[in-house]
């Protein structure tokens, strides 16, 4: 399986190509969700502030293409540090805000093992990788979302292959936490470009243990 290539503006982001940045590529938010807390008693967790549901990151939906067959391996990844408390340790349940193909959203939950026999949490060997990749696809009768494609998941060798340099222009997509959306997930956009390469280690995961 390719391995996953994860850097915040790489994978939820591409290059724009050339000296003017161009919009993203259609439907590409719909590859994103937010992740909001759960409480004591499993349930969403309450903004004393807001009296809301908190919020604590994004999540974007991969859909990798099964290379010996049909079908393919469906993850959720997110960032390391969004799963756990103040602690350093893993939240027991989180909730995945998706948005339905009826117009709202929905709040699924997601009870995080990372351990164990039935482990769901999958980390780099190097633990200051900020990643976290869970095994996950929404049911897309019920859902509206789409998954990263392949053409924007790079191993290392295609990554430094790729035309990306300091200069060129980048996205990313994403939560804005003061207002995620009443009714439905309302991702941001942001724009950049890219201030520096290194010929060091990629940031990547292939390293982690296959799943799917």
């Amino acid at each position: 399986m390719k391995s996953l290539l994860f850097a915040a503006i790489m994978l939820v982001s591409i290059s724009c190509g050339a000296a003017q940045a161009t919009p993203p590529p259609p439907n590409i938010a719909k590859t994103v969700s937010f992740i909001f807390l759960a409480d004591d008693n499993g349930n969403p967790r309450i903004n004393p502030d807001t009296a809301g549901p908190m919020p604590n990151g994004t999540g974007f939906f991969v859909l990798v293409t099964n290379e010996n067959g049909p079908g393919g391996y469906g993850y959720l990844v997110t960032a390391k540090h969004v799963l756990k408390n103040e602690k350093g340790e893993f939240y027991k349940r989180i909730y995945v805000r998706i948005n339905s193909k009826s117009g709202d959203a929905q709040f699924v939950p997601l009870d995080l093992r990372a351990t164990g026999e039935k482990k769901n949490v999958y980390l780099h060997d190097d633990a200051s990788v900020d990643i976290a990749v869970i095994p996950a696809w929404p049911p897309e009768t019920v859902f509206d979302v789409l998954g990263v494609p392949n053409s924007m998941i790079k191993d290392n060798d295609e990554f430094k292959k790729t035309t990306i340099v300091e200069g060129s222009d980048v996205f990313f997509v994403g939560l804005f936490a003061p207002h995620f959306g009443d009714k439905k997930n309302t991702p941001i956009f942001r724009f950049g470009r890219v201030a520096m390469m290194t010929d060091g280690r990629q940031i990547s995961l292939a390293g982690a243990r296959e799943i799917g």
